[in-house]
């Protein structure tokens, strides 16, 4: 027990290191590497607003994408560290007892996604536990805690809704001492640069959220509690008890906080809110972007800790919900766990480095400018978008990288292609042009036609190793 504060979190550093090592970067993480690798500071730091993140991460693997360092193991033992750093910090520094840190810190949330996962969301939570660290000296050190909070808000936009609320609250704390001013300064600061780096007068893609299904699915959830009927009946079952646990602990906590400590109830009230109106009318987000709501309850439960032992029946409920997720990674997704269809990504680029070495690589859809994942692995092979220009082409990934609105026309593409070109994409350009009056689909091959008025392009699906890789296909002009 005397060692556990350095022991368990350099078991976790391990853990996330070989769970890492065992698989190959996901598309989102590809494609951070190749926006630092193909453009420099200034160019992707234009990028931000459609990346609808913010640039500190770029920024830290600028100098191993430019030199192509280790590509992937450079950004997973980076992403490794500061996920290291902050479980350390919470073994170190919380006010959570022995059995809630070490299911924090081997729950889903940490070790198979911010652990692993190599992306801006572990630098984040690191300046959250670093602020954290110092609540009860924020006075003291109100600029070191104001900054580290700042920071916080510029890794992500997840981050800065959570990370805004607590520095108005802070802010709020401090109104009527002398140094207001210049808080209030450095704050207004911090939110102009992140506004000049997010800021579109053209933000289409903020429109993916589908008729309100997050909210719709968010009701579901919680007040469902209904074991599912699913091969999975144990997860099943631990989902109705999630679902239970969190009902009764959100009463308790209000209760609580209303009574107890308002300022709280504020910041996790004001984030949830910011986080529902986001994913209900803006942006749908995805399973990985809802591990913020856990996140903000940590952070929530931390400070009523750390300014007043709370009550015995809200402490064993935040356990109960601890062990939850040490089975289950997320509230809003059922017993099937989504992943991305990229474990054979490097098997693939290896494929097309032997056998197409010297044909046209091209990739159409919004996404693929600047992944999937096995775009990093490619050398020495010419990749194009749909108008012929070279992918590496800053102003081609930044026409591309937004949802293209027009329709793929067959005529126009045609006279590109070469024979035994290939294309590569996430399936999201096949699948967004489902409505095409020109697409055609074979049930039978899988192949997708466009018919136009002179040409048929057709793209057949490669088959690789026995099984048909969702988003590599070869191009055929008829």
């Amino acid at each position: 027990m005397k060692y556990a504060k350095y022991i368990i979190p350099l078991i976790y550093l391990i853990a996330s290191l070989v769970i890492s090592f065992n698989r190959v970067p996901f598309w989102d993480e590809a494609r951070a590497w190749l926006i630092s690798q193909n453009c420099n500071p200034v160019e992707f730091l234009s990028l931000m607003k459609l990346e609808c993140h913010l640039s500190i991460w770029y920024i830290i693997i600028f100098p191993f994408a430019k030199l192509n360092l280790f590509y992937p193991y450079s950004i997973y033992i980076i992403n490794a560290i500061f996920a290291f750093l902050s479980i350390f910090i919470l073994w170190n520094k919380s006010p959570f007892n022995f059995l809630q840190k070490t299911l924090i810190t081997f729950g889903v949330p940490f070790l198979l996604l911010w652990g692993c996962v190599a992306r801006c969301y572990s630098i984040g939570i690191l300046f959250f536990f670093l602020a954290l660290a110092l609540y009860k000296e924020r006075f003291k050190k109100p600029f070191k805690y104001l900054i580290l909070l700042c920071l916080a808000t510029h890794t992500s936009v997840m981050a800065f809704i959570g990370g805004f609320f607590l520095c108005v609250v802070f802010l709020f704390e401090n109104i009527k001492q002398k140094n207001f001013l210049k808080l209030l300064m450095l704050f207004l600061l911090s939110n102009l640069l992140i506004f000049i780096q997010i800021y579109d007068p053209n933000p289409d893609y903020l429109k993916q959220a589908p008729q309100m299904t997050f909210l719709r699915d968010f009701v579901w959830y919680l007040l469902n509690p209904v074991v599912l009927i699913s091969q999975y009946k144990i997860q099943s079952f631990l989902m109705t008890l999630l679902r239970l646990s969190v009902l009764i602990t959100a009463f308790s906590f209000i209760f609580y906080s209303f009574k107890n400590n308002k300022k709280v109830l504020f910041f996790i009230v004001s984030s949830y809110f910011s986080m529902v109106i986001l994913f209900t009318f803006f942006y749908s987000g995805n399973f990985w972007h809802y591990f913020y709501f856990y996140l903000y309850f940590l952070i929530a439960i931390w400070i009523l800790k750390s300014e007043k032992q709370i009550p015995k029946f809200l402490s064993i409920m935040t356990t109960i919900i601890l062990i939850m997720f040490m089975f289950k990674g997320a509230l809003f997704i059922d017993s099937k766990l989504t992943t991305i269809n990229n474990s054979t990504s490097d098997l693939i680029a290896e494929e097309i480095q032997k056998n197409y070495k010297g044909k046209k690589l091209f990739c159409l859809d919004p996404w693929s400018d600047i992944a999937p994942s096995a775009l990093p692995f490619l050398k020495d092979i010419e990749i194009f978008d749909k108008n012929n220009q070279n992918r590496k082409s800053f102003q081609s990934m930044r026409s591309q990288i937004r949802f293209n609105l027009e329709e793929f026309n067959p005529d126009e593409f045609a006279p590109y292609v070469e024979e035994g070109s290939i294309l590569l994409t996430t399936t999201a350009f096949l699948n967004h042009e489902e409505k095409n009056p020109k697409r055609r689909y074979d049930k039978k091959t899988k192949t997708i036609s466009f018919v136009g008025k002179k040409y048929t392009v057709e793209f057949i699906p490669y088959v690789f190793k026995e099984d048909i890789c969702l988003w590599t296909y070869l191009i055929k002009v008829k």
